[in-house]
């Protein structure tokens, strides 16, 4: 179960509730994603293989997200955390991916959603706070690695 009891910094995300507006940005798709599906669907296995993923879930406007692409998103792709989960933006001004159906209740902006090998979801992080973003985000890769050992 995700903990939900971290204070947020965070916004409204413009959707309304129970109504997801969002679609996975194609620039986020990274190679690997693609020539998993493009290897899948050739051999005719139907449904490409997901891997681990931070799901970063933003707003246009978002005062918040903006810190974070700022003070974040640069280095993120270079630190162990994104090596581990490649980072996923969904907007919250397009259309839901279908694929990401089983992720409900985002509301605010930003969230960010740790997604293990298999897409279940382990843990949320709702709001961004520079003091403990890697805080949270290292504790969910710990609890996925728990899971791993059984």
């Amino acid at each position: 179960m995700p903990a939900r009891s971290v204070p947020t910094a965070a916004c409204s995300a413009a959707a309304p509730a129970g109504r997801h507006r969002e679609r996975s940005a194609r620039r986020g798709m990274g190679l690997r994603h693609f020539l998993a599906a493009l290897g899948l669907a050739w051999i005719g296995l139907g449904t490409p293989a997901v891997a681990a993923e931070l799901l970063y879930y933003h707003g246009i406007g978002c005062a918040y997200c903006e810190q974070w692409d700022e003070e974040v998103a640069p280095i993120y792709p270079k630190t162990d955390e994104g090596a581990r989960l490649p980072l996923r933006r969904v907007s919250s001004s397009e259309p839901w991916p279908k694929d990401l159906a089983h992720i409900k209740g985002l509301v605010f902006t930003p969230t960010f959603v740790v997604l293990d090998d298999n897409g279940k979801e382990v843990g949320r992080i709702p709001g961004y706070q520079p003091d403990w973003f890697w805080a949270f985000l290292r504790k969910y890769i710990d609890k996925m690695d728990d899971a791993a050992k059984g």
